[in-house]
C-alpha cells in the first residue's frame, strides 16, 4: 500500500471520527429532549404524547414550546367548556402544531386572537391545538376519540397533509425514545450521512451503491426521508385510500355523534403550487363533497403568494400561517357562525 492510499485512508478516519463525535452528541441530545418531552403514549393507536405543563423545547429545534394541562401546545385548557364559549378544537401534525415557529405565528393562536378581537361575534371563541408533529389521521381519530371530545368543542377542525394517508409504523421497542427507530451509532457512517444532507444527489449514488454491494440496511428514517415527506410519495394516495378514507369518515361520524361539527383543512405542497395544481387533492374534494364535509383547501390561496409561502417543501411559514388564519375565519363564519348574533348558531348545511 502506498503512502498516499494509507494518508487517504487515514484522513478518512480521522474525518469520520470527527463528524461521529458531533453526531452522537446530537442524538444523545435530541434524546435527551425527547425524553423530558415527550413519552412513549398510553393511548392505543397513538405513538407519541407530550409531557403536561412544561415549556422547552423538541428535539432538533430551536423555539421554545409551552406544553398545557392536556399535553397540547398552549395556554391552559378548562376540562368543562367554560359558558359563552364557542370551542374549536383543531387536530393535526407538525402544520398545525407549528414547527419552529413561535406561537404568536402559528394559525390556531392567529385565528382565536383574530375572533376575540373582531368584535363580531358576542361569545368568546377558544381554540384548543390538539396537534403533534409526524401524526397520521388513525393518531388523530385516537386523540379526538380520547382527550378531544371529553374537551366538548362545538366545531373540530382536521388539518390534513398529503403524507397523513402513510400509516406510521410504531414505535421501536428496542429504543428508549425517538420515532424512526434510528440505528445505533456504530451501524452506520456519520460522514455518508452528512454528504447525503448536503450534496444533492449524493444520497441516491450512496444508496446505489451500497444496495449494489448488497450492504444496504433500511431504517426508520428511510422510510420518514423516502417516502414519508418525499412530495411525489405523497401524492400517491390510491394505494393507501380504502384505509384512509375510512379514518377520514371515522372522524366526521365520531365528531358528530357526539355533537361537534367537523370541517377539513387541507394543505398543498410546495410541489403542487410550484406545478400549478387546480386542487390538492382529488380524492379528498370527491370524498368530502360526497360525504357533506365542509372542505377549506388552501391549494389557491397559497398559489396567490407562491412558494416562497413555505419554509421548506411541506411547511408553511409564518406569513403562510397568517394566510390560513384569514381563510379559516372567513370560512368558519360562513359556515358554521353568524356573526353578532344574540347566540351563536350553526349554519344548516
Amino acid at each position: 500500500i502506498t503512502g498516499m492510499a494509507l494518508g487517504t485512508v487515514l484522513s478518512i478516519v480521522l474525518v469520520e471520527g470527527a463528524f461521529k463525535v458531533m453526531d452522537v452528541k446530537e442524538k444523545h441530545e435530541n434524546n435527551r429532549v425527547a425524553g423530558r418531552i415527550s413519552r412513549v403514549s398510553r393511548i392505543p393507536n397513538v405513538r407519541y404524547e407530550m409531557v403536561p405543563n412544561i415549556t422547552t423545547v423538541t428535539p432538533g429545534q430551536k423555539i421554545p414550546v409551552r406544553i398545557n394541562n392536556l399535553g397540547f401546545r398552549g395556554e391552559d385548557v378548562s376540562n368543562n367548556k367554560p359558558a359563552d364559549t364557542y370551542r374549536i378544537a383543531v387536530l393535526g401534525d407538525s402544520i398545525s402544531f407549528g414547527r419552529n415557529l413561535e406561537r404568536e405565528n402559528i394559525f390556531p393562536v392567529i385565528l382565536e386572537e383574530s375572533m376575540n378581537s373582531s368584535g363580531k361575534y358576542d361569545h368568546r371563541v377558544e381554540v384548543v391545538n390538539a396537534s403533534l408533529s409526524g401524526r397520521d389521521t388513525w393518531e388523530e381519530l385516537a386523540i379526538l376519540e380520547h382527550l378531544v371530545l371529553p374537551l366538548n368543542p362545538d366545531l373540530v377542525v382536521l388539518e390534513i397533509c398529503l403524507n397523513d394517508h402513510i400509516h406510521f409504523p410504531p414505535p421501536d421497542k428496542n429504543v428508549k425514545i425517538g420515532m424512526y427507530g434510528d440505528l445505533a451509532w456504530w451501524q452506520y457512517s456519520s460522514l455518508l450521512s452528512f454528504l447525503d444532507k448536503r450534496v444533492k444527489g449524493f444520497r441516491e449514488y450512496h444508496l446505489k451503491v451500497v444496495k449494489k454491494l448488497g450492504l444496504y440496511h433500511p431504517t426508520g428514517n428511510d422510510f420518514m426521508r423516502h417516502f414519508y415527506i418525499n412530495p411525489r410519495n405523497m401524492l400517491k394516495i390510491d394505494s393507501h385510500w380504502r384505509e384512509w378514507s375510512k379514518a377520514l369518515m371515522a372522524v366526521r361520524d365520531l365528531s358528530r355523534s357526539n355533537g361537534a361539527e367537523v370541517m377539513f383543512l387541507l394543505f398543498p405542497l410546495r410541489y403542487e403550487i410550484k406545478r400549478g395544481f387546480e386542487e390538492t387533492s382529488h380524492q379528498i374534494v370527491e370524498f368530502t363533497d360526497a360525504s357533506g364535509i365542509p372542505l377549506l383547501d388552501m391549494i389557491g390561496f397559497f398559489e396567490e403568494v407562491g412558494p416562497s409561502i413555505y419554509d421548506d417543501s411541506i411547511h408553511p411559514n409564518a406569513w403562510g400561517h397568517h394566510v390560513v388564519a384569514r381563510e379559516l375565519e372567513r370560512f368558519i363564519s360562513a359556515r358554521f357562525l353568524t356573526p353578532s348574533s344574540p347566540e351563536i348558531s350553526r349554519v344548516v348545511n
